[in-house]
């Protein structure tokens, strides 16, 4: 019976809820297990931190993420603390693109939702629709085609943003 996929470095993209093994190859590499401990700390928005102390798996830093449930930008940050003076600094950081877990949520962003919306509306726009009209009162006017495409522009632009995040940024080693 198979188990779960250990990953070698932190995730880009995890879907709510889950629950991620990670082995830290490279950075054990850098900072060994002998002289270092590491701790990975998460944190979604505003809202506090959740840290991870990794552990020894055979010589590397092992443990297990637990992914936030709240969809969106999970930031994190790996902090290495030498053993011999307790010096500690942030070695990595990077953001964690957090997927809606679709058995629970729509997972497209507002963006993806948009521009579905917004590419619906011209695929079933008549040639001949009214742009305007009242009734007892109260008008409704529609956005006009060239305003269709303008925003499905500006949402296409927005979901090809969203789809390039997630890149890792790697700080300095201890000297």
């Amino acid at each position: 019976m198979a188990g779960f996929e250990t990953l070698d470095a932190m995730p880009s993209v995890a879907t709510a809820g889950d629950a991620i093994p990670i082995v830290l190859d490279e950075l054990s590499a850098l900072y060994p297990i002998d002289d270092y401990s590491l701790t990975v700390s998460l944190r979604v928005g505003s809202g506090d931190a959740v840290t991870v102390d990794l552990e020894d798996a055979d010589g590397l830093h092992s443990g297990t993420l637990q992914i936030s449930q709240t969809p969106g930008a999970l930031h994190y940050a790996i902090k290495a603390t030498r053993l011999a003076d307790d010096v500690a600094m942030t070695v990595e950081r990077g953001v964690i693109t957090v997927a809606p877990d679709p058995a629970l949520a729509d997972p497209r962003s507002h963006a993806e939702r948009m521009l579905d919306a917004i590419e619906a509306l011209l695929e079933n726009r008549a040639s001949k629709d009214v742009q305007s009209y009242a009734i007892a009162g109260r008008n409704l006017t529609k956005l006009t085609v060239d305003e269709l495409q303008r925003w499905r522009r500006f949402y296409r632009s927005e979901v090809a943003r969203e789809r390039g995040n997630g890149r890792k940024i790697t700080l300095m080693s201890f000297s």
